[in-house]
């Protein structure tokens, strides 16, 4: 309603200016011609035409230049208010919303609080926001966490910390806060989110003390325990040794852990030793130690400083042994070794998967840079895989996509690279080798993967689609290869399947030539 007011306003104004300055430009030409009669003796008969030429340029020029100038004014005015109408009504929405947030919002500016909500007070230990406003932010800030507000004016913080404060009565509080910078009334200003998360610290903290005291008693009645001195000699060993080693407690005291540790190891154990006994600090270390049949076992470490104040000259107190607890992580360390084969490799066909492709070309392609040579990238894609798929089930698929993995393998060298991409599509990387080398594999895996295979008394057939390209002439980046030997796998896919194509750069046009063939598109149609 405002804006229509404001617009109606505007539109009579306007028309009443325009008029008052036609009219003023009409009077002021009028005077004009009096002035020239009456005191330069000129006689309007005389001037007759250029009065009309005057008329008519104020009429038909400047007039609708004063109009139109006066028309712009109207509409930067109508807009302008429709902006700051539109920010207001903005400005109130959010401000309802910090109003209604559970959580507490606080602007502060040049370290003083300037606006707080509801939650806000109540959080600091006030009942109404004015008992807040004004006050420095300091004056809330628990020592040692001043440095977050810093972090929070320089908007470094983008995820919640957590942090004390003190209330005004005197309770210290943790909550979570995450604080941005702002342009608060036209100023900038820091805005901070706070919960308060007293309780859950505390619960959290009364679990923690539970879980230590159920980890001490474990580790002392199933772990190792050894107590070594400087030299590394065993002074103490628990009867535990004998369950997870078969070495009894007698045979393991008066030893050295170096006996038991493997080789590779032992410099990791040393350094173990000087760290503790230097800076007496816990120190935590992972090592292969040998049980008494010979073979190896993962133990996870914790070695720490055993103080004594007898024999000391000095003030300083320095460790006269160190107390190992080692527990059997094994299985673990196993499982890492397979998640980080999972990581690199597909599971299905064992062949390296996208992420190791991605590392194997680059290391690949930095070599044939510094040799000089030539790369060539196959992009494989198995024809008829679907239909044996989507017929005999997914099993004798996958049994399918194995038998192609170790066919791979019989017709290439030792040192070359093949990845599954995804699906029934797979890569080959082939280096220090020329284009046709290149042609020479493509026929020879072509030729293995037509081989028909017998999978659950089953017959199936596959033909492959393959696309070739080549490093460093067509081009230098990996991804760029990937995507190249693509658009030739699906090119040779158009020319009628079971051959290959290398990639160039006039791929694209004869692609779409080749579709349009009406012999091609008929073939398409019966192999779909």
């Amino acid at each position: 309603m405002r804006h229509k007011f404001i617009k109606n306003k505007l539109n009579q104004s306007i028309s009443s200016a325009f008029l008052v300055i036609l009219a003023l430009l009409f009077v002021g030409q009028f005077f004009g011609y009096i002035i020239d009669y009456y005191i330069f003796n000129e006689t309007l008969l005389n001037g007759i035409w250029p009065v009309i030429f005057d008329l008519l340029f104020l009429l038909l020029i400047v007039a609708p230049i004063v109009y139109y100038l006066l028309e712009n004014m109207k509409k930067s005015i109508i807009e302008r208010e429709k902006a700051k109408n539109e920010l207001k009504e903005s400005e109130d929405q959010y401000r309802k919303i910090i109003e209604l947030s559970p959580d507490a919002v606080i602007v502060q500016r040049d370290n003083i609080v300037i606006y707080t909500n509801d939650q806000g007070a109540q959080l600091l230990g006030g009942s109404q926001s004015s008992e807040i406003l004004g006050k420095s932010i300091y004056e809330f800030i628990e020592k040692g966490y001043e440095h977050l507000l810093a972090f929070h004016q320089e908007g470094v913080v983008p995820e919640p910390v957590e942090q004390k404060l003190k209330t005004l009565d005197g309770r210290i509080i943790e909550v979570e806060s995450i604080g941005v910078p702002i342009t608060f009334n036209g100023e900038k200003s820091i805005l901070t989110i706070d919960r308060d998360i007293t309780k859950r610290k505390e619960i959290e903290a009364q679990l923690d003390i539970t879980q230590r005291h159920y980890e001490m008693i474990a580790n002392h009645m199933n772990d190792l325990v050894v107590i070594v001195n400087k030299q590394g000699q065993i002074t103490y060993a628990s009867p535990s040794h004998e369950s997870l080693l078969g070495f009894t407690q007698e045979e393991v005291q008066s030893s050295n852990t170096s006996e038991f540790v493997h080789e590779d190891d032992e410099g990791q154990l040393h350094r173990l030793y000087d760290d503790i006994l230097m800076t007496g600090i816990s120190q935590q270390i992972e090592v292969r130690v040998k049980t008494k049949e010979g073979c190896y076992v993962w133990l996870g470490i914790k070695g720490s400083p055993v103080m004594s104040t007898e024999n000391q000259t000095s003030s300083v107190i320095v460790p006269e042994n160190i107390l190992l607890i080692s527990r059997d992580i094994t299985e673990r360390r196993h499982l890492e070794l397979q998640l980080k084969h999972m990581a690199y490799f597909d599971e299905l066909t064992q062949l390296p998967n996208r992420k190791s492709l991605e590392l194997h070309m680059k290391k690949a392609i930095a070599r044939m840079e510094r040799k000089d040579k030539e790369l060539a990238v196959f992009f494989i894609d198995l024809d008829g895989f679907k239909k044996i798929n989507d017929q005999l089930g997914h099993k004798v698929g996958d049994l399918l996509l194995q038998i192609v993995a170790k066919r791979f393998g019989k017709s290439l060298r030792e040192e070359d690279f093949v990845a599954r991409h995804g699906g029934d599509e797979f890569i080959i990387v082939l280096e220090d080798i020329t284009r046709q080398y290149a042609e020479e594999v493509a026929r020879r895996i072509t030729e293995l993967l037509l081989e028909p295979a017998i999978i659950k008394e089953h017959e199936v057939s596959i033909a492959p689609s393959i696309g070739i390209t080549m490093y460093p002439s067509e081009s230098e980046d990996l991804h760029e290869l990937i995507d190249q030997a693509d658009q030739a796998m699906y090119f040779a896919k158009q020319k009628g399947r079971n051959t290959f194509t290398f990639y160039h750069k006039d791929l694209k046009e004869l692609e779409s030539e080749v579709v349009s063939t009406p012999i091609i598109k008929m073939v398409q149609n019966l192999r779909r």
